[in-house]
């Protein structure tokens, strides 16, 4: 080794200062190396390593020389004809594909069907992942799962349109703050995720999922600073885990079936029938049209409003994710007992009590903002 490259050597302890070089210093420095050889300005430590790897390369240096500011232009307007085509292209197809494409498959679906891409689009075209990964990021493309029964649902429809018009007529009676929702929801109170994180390369083994189910029936105003406490309906009226408990954190029946029946929703809703008329107020209930709500009599506080038949995915307030949000919470909740047992080195237990005080804690955060946000429908 020269005594002037030992001299550069760093001093140990001291960082070394990395000096950042522009490409037409890199460029100049690699004219340099192959017009006069390995003597050359020594002003630059690893000047050989630029030599060596030829960052950028000789061809396309003398490529980059040749290449007019016209052509520049004609590149770039080549490349913003081929995105127009290929935005037309998608425009095409997002007008004459059907309205739901279900694909459970994804990449590898498109993949098999690449051939006859190829052949639309010409030989050179060369189908890979990596490419559908970009024309997708392009165009903020994702693979969602098709679910939900609102594409079932017309705007146009009479019964849409009559709900509308009685939607309207209850709004110019009621405030929103007196205008109230309900609905009933199935919860398997103990499933728990069936993802996790692991290590690679080490199995993930688990029970069967758990079936024990309650129903949820839940009620709110449409402002939604008011929520009525939850109507739980399990299998057992009186659980073990009940024993030595004077006070439920919600209101708790129970059926063979663990469903809203008839005589249940009779007999809470007289009682929410009896709360109004003590605080002397006038409140509408909307409801959706089953035989599990009949049309009951004799209520001087509250007004029975039945939504109709086959649209509630569009225009049940508690459909448009009030219960969603409710079910989150919960789950939430589950897992955070699921992590206190691991720590506690104990094994899980979820009983119907501890499905209760969740229920109470989840539907305690479902904000007011929530709640009014999703009871603005689409109608309204």
């Amino acid at each position: 080794m020269s005594q002037h490259n030992k001299d550069n050597l760093p001093t140990p302890g001291l960082k070394r200062k990395l000096k950042t070089h522009t490409i037409e210093t890199k460029f100049q420095v690699i004219a340099d190396v192959e017009r006069d050889g390995t003597e050359f300005c020594t002003s630059f430590n690893n000047m050989s390593q630029h030599s060596k790897d030829k960052l950028p390369t000789p061809g396309l240096k003398r490529k980059l020389k040749t290449h007019t500011i016209e052509t520049k232009f004609q590149v770039i307007a080549d490349v913003e004809r081929e995105e127009e085509n290929e935005d037309s292209s998608l425009q095409r197809y997002r007008r004459s594909r059907p309205p739901v494409v279900q694909d459970s498959q994804g990449p590898e679906r498109a993949s098999l069907r690449a051939p006859t891409h190829r052949q639309k689009l010409g030989d050179d075209f060369k189908f890979t992942i990596g490419w559908l990964e970009r024309f997708k990021g392009r165009h903020s493309i994702t693979f969602k799962r098709v679910c939900g029964e609102s594409k079932s649902v017309a705007d146009g429809t009479d019964a849409m349109k009559a709900w509308a018009s009685s939607l309207q007529t209850i709004l110019a009676e009621y405030s929103p703050s007196d205008i109230f929702n309900a609905d009933e929801t199935g919860l398997f109170f103990r499933l728990l995720p069936d993802k996790t994180l692991e290590f690679k390369g080490v199995d993930c083994h688990g029970g069967k999922n758990s079936k024990e189910r309650v129903t949820v029936m839940v009620w709110s105003n449409m402002s939604g600073n008011e929520k009525l406490p939850l109507l739980v309906i399990g299998k057992s009226k009186k659980p073990r885990c009940f024993k030595g408990i004077k006070t439920l954190p919600t209101a708790y029946e129970a059926n063979k079936k663990a469903w809203i029946t008839s005589e249940l929703f009779t007999a809470w809703l007289k009682q929410l029938d009896r709360r109004f008329q003590r605080q002397k107020r006038k409140v509408a209930m909307i409801v959706d049209n089953c035989p599990a709500h009949p049309k009951v009599k004799d209520l001087k506080a509250i007004t029975l409003f039945f939504l109709p038949p086959n649209t509630t995915s569009k225009t049940q307030p508690m459909d448009q994710g009030i219960i969603q949000n409710l079910k989150i919470h919960y789950r939430k909740l589950v897992i955070m007992k699921q992590l206190e047992s691991i720590e506690r080195n104990k094994e899980l237990q979820i009983t119907v009590l501890d499905a209760l005080r969740m229920l109470y804690q989840a539907w305690d955060r479902v904000t007011e903002k929530t709640i009014k946000t999703a009871s603005v429908t689409p109608t309204s």
